[in-house]
């Protein structure tokens, strides 16, 4: 991945989300931050890493403005299958 011809802050974002060290609401609370656990978007759900990227109806609207949503709803559809 480091050596990917990507800007640095993307490697480190990308980096952060395969270890699993976003700083979502959940993940702070774990930590013992004061906090909702709440998406601040939808307000309906816990915002962990999967709902950040796409659980929210937000999320969705990126993706499908993105012209990207099919490839995520595939991906999603995978993982989703392998955790069963």
């Amino acid at each position: 991945m480091w050596k990917m011809h990507i800007p640095q802050r993307i490697k480190v974002f990308l980096w952060r989300v395969l270890r699993g060290v976003l700083p979502t609401r959940m993940r702070l609370q774990d930590k013992g931050v004061q906090c909702t656990d709440s998406c601040p978007f939808c307000e309906t759900n816990y915002e962990n890493d999967w709902h950040v990227f796409i659980g929210c109806d937000e999320a969705k609207i990126v993706w499908i403005s993105a012209g990207r949503w099919h490839l995520v709803q595939n991906a999603a559809a995978v993982a989703a299958s392998l955790a069963d």
